[in-house]
C-alpha cells in the first residue's frame, strides 16, 4: 500500500500543484527527507499527515489513499483538469471578482485571507494555466521588465458546470435537459424562470 500511496502522492503533487517536495514538506511542517520517503513508499504517513495532504490537494482522504478512486486514467486526467485545490480556488475567486487582469504581485497583495505562502503564487498560476482555467491576458512594463497579467480563461459559471459534469454528460442531451429542468424547479421567482426559458429557447 505504501508504494501505491507514494505514487499517488507524487502524481498529485506534479499534476495538481507543481509544488516541489520541499514545498510540500514545508506545508506539512516536516523535513524534506521525511516527505521524500512518503513518495518513495518506504514510510507511510500518519493519519494527521494524510488529512493535511488531502487539504493541500483539495481531495478527500479516500481519493488520496485509493489510486483507483477516479476509475480509468482518462477519467482521472479529466478530474485533475477540472478541479482546483483550496489555494487555487482562492486565487480564482480573486481573479473572477476583479474587473481587470492581475499580475502575480497584485494577486499576492490583494489576497487577504490566503492559505498559501507569497512565494507559491507562481506555482499556483502555472497550475491554473495548465488546467486551462487561467491565461496570460497582457504584459505591463514594471521598472525595467515586463510583468505578465493573468485573467480567468473561463467564467465562474463555466467552471461550476465543467467541474460538475463529465465530458460524456455535457454532450448527453437527456442529462443536460434534466439538469436544466432541476434548476427551473428550484428557482424561486417566475421572473427568473422566464429568463431561463428565454435563454434556452
Amino acid at each position: 500500500m505504501s508504494v501505491e500511496l507514494g505514487e499517488q502522492l507524487r502524481e498529485l503533487r506534479l499534476l495538481r500543484t507543481y509544488y516541489t517536495q520541499a514545498q510540500v514538506a514545508e506545508l506539512l511542517s516536516i523535513d524534506r527527507s521525511s516527505y521524500t520517503r512518503y513518495e518513495m513508499g518506504t514510510t507511510e504517513p500518519p493519519i494527521s499527515t494524510i488529512l493535511k495532504l488531502s487539504e493541500i490537494y483539495g481531495i478527500s482522504c479516500d481519493e488520496l489513499i485509493n489510486p483507483d478512486y477516479y476509475g480509468n486514467t482518462m477519467e482521472k486526467e479529466f478530474m485533475m483538469m477540472e478541479t482546483m485545490t483550496k489555494s487555487e480556488r482562492q486565487v480564482m475567486e480573486l481573479l473572477w471578482s476583479s474587473d481587470r487582469p492581475l499580475s502575480c504581485s497584485e494577486i499576492v497583495e490583494l489576497s487577504e485571507d490566503k492559505t498559501w505562502k507569497d512565494s507559491y503564487v507562481h506555482s499556483l498560476i502555472k497550475s491554473l494555466t495548465k488546467k486551462g482555467i487561467v491565461e496570460i491576458a497582457s504584459f505591463e512594463l514594471v521598472s525595467r521588465s515586463y510583468a505578465r497579467k493573468f485573467a480567468p480563461k473561463i467564467s465562474y459559471h463555466e467552471y461550476v458546470l465543467l467541474s460538475g459534469f463529465t465530458q460524456n454528460e455535457l454532450t448527453d442531451v437527456k442529462k443536460m435537459s434534466a439538469f436544466i429542468r432541476t434548476i427551473m424547479e428550484h428557482t424561486d421567482t417566475e421572473k427568473m424562470r422566464a429568463s431561463i426559458r428565454e435563454i434556452i429557447s
